[in-house]
């Protein structure tokens, strides 16, 4: 668990030692295990492991951004709703912990649809799991729809958790998601928004050392009503 610093409401973005620099390809400056600013005209996918679209669009938009000049930037509409995002792929293992930050811009009409917007996996779990992440996610299971950390536990601890987490209606918000690796009850995840802690609870899993994949983007579309555009900036991951 990250230490308290006042509730984390004054610490700013969580920061911590690399591990390895994985990304070749990472922004000159860059000081965290990976990292994208997108600050670059073209090749929306250099710098991660893989990038796939079966539907919308996947680009870099350099009309908006949190540090200028590019942001990334996902859209679709209800006829072509599929998914729109990029795979990084990490090892060492995260042996304690693994920490991702970005900025988000969620702009949408939609009502009913469900869109994962980064999931974090593990590739390795405990059993009975069958699949352990940790996502964020706007889910549709919650009324009104809403961002939410989705807990991940694929036929393990009851499912799925969805915990809300605030943004703002318009404009970027930074999230932080921290992740300590351990046994079920010493393992934690926090959230913070914009610097300020807004969820700290203990994982009921074993959270094990694991490589790693983000999937950042829309890796998931469900009962998509009406048009999505959302945008990215500053992605940063650190294994520890």
């Amino acid at each position: 668990m990250v230490a308290a610093c006042g509730a984390l409401a004054a610490c700013g973005r969580f920061d911590f030692d690399p591990i390895a620099a994985i990304a070749t390809d990472a922004p000159a400056g860059c000081t965290h295990t990976f990292c994208d600013n997108f600050d670059r005209p073209t090749g929306v996918a250099v710098g991660w492991t893989s990038s796939m679209v079966t539907g919308g669009t996947l680009a870099i938009d350099n009309s908006t951004s949190v540090s200028p000049p590019g942001s990334l930037a996902v859209a679709f509409d209800a006829s072509n709703a599929g998914v729109a995002y990029l795979s990084e792929s990490f090892t060492p293992l995260a042996q304690t912990g693994v920490h991702y930050a970005f900025d988000l811009d969620l702009e949408t009409a939609d009502t009913t649809g469900e869109v994962d917007i980064a999931d974090l996996l593990w590739l390795s779990y405990p059993a009975p799991c069958t699949g352990l992440g940790f996502f964020v996610v706007r889910t549709r299971d919650l009324t009104p729809a809403q961002l939410v950390l989705q807990e991940t536990y694929n036929n393990c601890a009851g499912g799925n958790i969805d915990t809300p987490i605030p943004v703002a209606s318009s404009g970027f918000s930074h999230l932080d998601v921290d992740v300590q690796v351990g046994a079920a009850g010493v393992a934690h995840v926090q959230v913070a928004v914009d610097g300020v802690l807004q969820i700290d609870r203990a994982v009921q899993v074993d959270v094990p050392p694991s490589q790693l994949e983000l999937r950042f983007g829309v890796p998931f579309t469900a009962a998509v009503n009406a048009p999505w555009s959302v945008h990215y900036d500053n992605v940063a991951v650190d294994l520890r």
